[in-house]
């Protein structure tokens, strides 16, 4: 039985693999590798976010251990949905909402938070590109990460494979 709790970690971790790995969506759709634990480890290291894991870090030697426990808890989580799941999720949502991914992929790539370099902003740039309005882009984006994360921990890829 999946939990909430468990989609939402899953979530975070697929969250953390977006915003920091080069090659996310090829990560996502099995393309390239999965991150090796040091890729994994530099991608915590950058990220100000948690992963819901509180460990006190005061010391040097406790800082290496909030990395072994969060890296643990990355694997723990992806080990209960598999990651041939979490790949063929992807796939999945790539296959039969490629509208959603589109919009997914270009704000990944080009929404970062960066000042503007223009007279419109980089989701403003998405949004008009793909003629949807800014929220409905950053709405598609935040929900590609969470169906990714729900339907591999439902285990429905056992019955269909992509």
């Amino acid at each position: 039985m999946t939990s909430m709790g468990q989609v939402e970690r899953l979530t975070k971790i697929i969250e953390l693999l977006i915003q920091r790995h080069p090659r996310s969506a090829d990560v996502l759709l099995g393309v390239v590798p999965p991150p090796t634990d040091d890729e994994w480890l530099e991608m915590l290291r950058s990220s100000p976010d948690d992963l819901g894991v509180r460990v006190r870090a005061d010391l040097y030697t406790d800082r290496i251990l909030s990395e072994v426990i969060k890296l643990d808890e990355i694997h723990r989580l992806i080990d209960a949905a598999g990651w041939e799941s979490i790949t063929e999720a992807a796939r999945a949502i790539k296959e039969f909402f490629a509208e959603d991914w589109k919009v997914f992929c270009l704000h990944c790539r080009f929404v970062r938070g960066e000042s503007r370099i223009s007279d419109a902003s980089s989701l403003q740039k998405v949004s008009r590109r793909v003629g949807l309005s800014p929220n409905t882009v950053s709405r598609k984006r935040k929900e590609i990460p969470r169906r990714i994360a729900r339907d591999a921990l439902s285990g429905f890829q056992a019955a269909m494979k992509w």
